[in-house]
């Protein structure tokens, strides 16, 4: 979910997750530590879009709207990052390029 903060500069991005967990979690993220975390990893998102921006171009997709579906990616990764399969930046790297493909194969205004 996109909560929109403008009072800080910027937008925040968080999803919820029920009190008891989520079974796809293999982590023991509280809810405001996994946002801290991705907060400290927003910059993956640009660099991901960095690359791929002739990808962008030749698919005609907004920046704001890959922005967008990237971030809520980003969530999701971090949310089921599983430390014992890998470093997490590698995860996150992973699921934002997969989901940057994605975004190209469908058309604007789709979620991931």
């Amino acid at each position: 979910m996109l909560l929109e903060d403008w009072d800080q500069g910027h937008c925040r991005f968080w999803a919820s997750i029920p009190e008891e967990g989520n079974d796809n979690e293999k982590n023991n993220y509280s809810i405001a530590q996994r946002n801290a975390i991705v907060e400290a990893n927003l910059w993956c998102i640009d660099s991901v879009i960095r690359q791929n921006r002739p990808l962008m171009r030749a698919a005609r997709l907004e920046y704001d709207d890959v922005y967008q579906q990237l971030a809520l990616r980003l969530i999701k990764a971090v949310a089921g990052y599983d430390p014992e399969k890998g470093r997490l930046e590698q995860h996150i790297f992973a699921q934002l390029k997969y989901a940057s493909f994605l975004a190209a194969d469908r058309p604007t205004g789709s979620a991931v």
